[in-house]
């Protein structure tokens, strides 16, 4: 499958799971991904082969928070295992290639620590490590289907 394609189709996968486990309905529009009327959530999802590090575009920081101002914001940063290559993936039937999900929710403010990165190309994004959270930070773990939810 096609990189594009398949960022949408495993984008589309997770937002469905986290949509059921966390009762958030997944939002059609531009905007934050998850949301009901107390929190909402915004995913960001990397294939664990591919790097450890999310890029997260600067003014979704404000702008969410500002469309949301009535509820508690939420980041998720998602890494997740398939069997195969993504390349190598044929169809939508994301789930016979899932092998296991690990995801982090932090408090919206938490991104605010770290610097905008503007590039030629690209930008201006934050960059978000695992790092960063994975062993600094205190977490209550559960795991739900293939996934932990810390």
């Amino acid at each position: 499958m096609k990189s594009e394609k398949f960022r949408n189709v495993v984008e589309s996968h997770h937002l469905m799971y986290l949509s059921n486990i966390l009762n958030l309905r997944i939002n059609t529009k531009n905007g934050i991904d998850l949301t009901n009327d107390e929190i909402a959530v915004e995913l960001k999802c990397r294939y664990q082969i591919y790097g450890k590090r999310f890029a997260v575009h600067a003014y979704q920081v404000d702008q969410f928070e500002r469309q949301n101002a009535d509820k508690k914001l939420y980041w998720c940063f998602l890494c997740y295992r398939l069997s195969k290559e993504p390349k190598q993936i044929r169809g939508k039937d994301l789930e016979s290639y899932f092998v296991s999900g690990e995801a982090w929710f932090l408090n919206w403010n938490w991104i605010r620590q770290f610097p905008i990165a503007t590039g030629p190309k690209t930008g201006p994004y934050i960059y978000v490590g695992i790092k960063d959270f994975y062993d600094k930070i205190k977490f209550n773990t559960f795991q739900k289907n293939k996934y932990s939810l810390h």
